[in-house]
């Protein structure tokens, strides 16, 4: 049994109904550092029992499958937290494919489609930058106009020989910036108009999530995809969005320092705002 809580409110007792689910649990407890007491929460039964039906946006009950082998667990894993992910956009927030990075308490979203360089990015940032995830982040809703930044597993790294990892996605930090990547001969940021990140949020998480949301029935794929992109629109308005031109070896942290306030002691010495 795990708890998950995230800062909109949404809190989930998760229960394991067979051996194969309580593996899966196991395994996203250890994931998404979650508790094991499972007291409190909205009730969430997972079973392995081989029903096939499709992704529901409501419990009570998930239908997984059970597997030991490496790459079907991640997929199953996968398949979890997107659930959970939904049920926050229900509540206005978002699921974006972009990694999440904390600076001096302040929330960023560096965000990009496959093999923009994301990972290598956020690698390649100073001290005094943490990197929180480097695939996706779950943006909550927390009041009007205010959002927080969920770190989200990548669940790749837990395909084939490679080792996982832990996220602390219980903890949603203050969000303030989001930058969207893009490969360029030198470093820039440009700032983006509310319909522009409008847009750019929507295809981020449809990059996400697209896979998932052709399982559910045409008529809640539909009303979910509008909620969404009205998430997208409320959030452009409230959280500067920008694009961010980003060089193989430039210092692109600075221009990301320029337009951001985080106090003199945490700059990079040669930057100036």
């Amino acid at each position: 049994m795990a708890r998950l809580t995230l800062t909109d409110g949404c809190q989930w007792r998760i229960t394991p109904k067979d051996k194969g689910a309580a593996r899966i649990i196991r395994q996203l407890t250890s994931a998404m550092n979650l508790e094991s007491d499972g007291m409190g929460g909205l009730p969430i039964e997972i079973r392995t029992d081989g029903q096939k039906t499709g992704f529901a946006l409501h419990g009570p009950t998930i239908h997984l499958n059970s597997s030991e082998e490496p790459d079907l667990l991640a997929t199953q894993l996968s398949r979890l937290s997107m659930f959970f992910s939904f049920q926050s956009t229900l509540r206005g927030g978002l699921l974006v494919h972009g990694g999440c990075v904390e600076i001096r308490g302040k929330g960023l979203i560096l965000a990009g489609a496959g093999g923009t360089g994301k990972t290598t990015a956020i690698n390649r940032l100073p001290a005094h930058w943490k990197p929180l995830s480097d695939d996706q982040t779950l943006i909550a809703h927390t009041g009007p106009g205010q959002y927080r930044a969920h770190p989200w597993p990548t669940w790749s790294r837990f395909m084939g020989e490679k080792t996982g990892g832990t996220w602390d996605v219980q903890r949603g930090i203050p969000l303030t910036n989001l930058f969207f990547l893009a490969r360029c001969p030198q470093d820039a940021v440009t700032l983006l108009v509310p319909p522009d990140s409008a847009g750019a949020l929507d295809k981020s998480s449809e990059q996400v999530c697209a896979g998932i949301l052709w399982e559910m029935e045409k008529s809640e794929r539909i009303k979910f995809r509008r909620r969404r992109f009205k998430n997208c629109c409320e959030l452009a308005k409230a959280i500067p969005c920008y694009r961010l031109d980003i060089s193989p070896d430039g210092p692109f942290w600075k221009e990301i320092e320029k337009v951001i306030d985080i106090g003199g002691e945490d700059r990079d010495d040669n930057t100036s705002i």
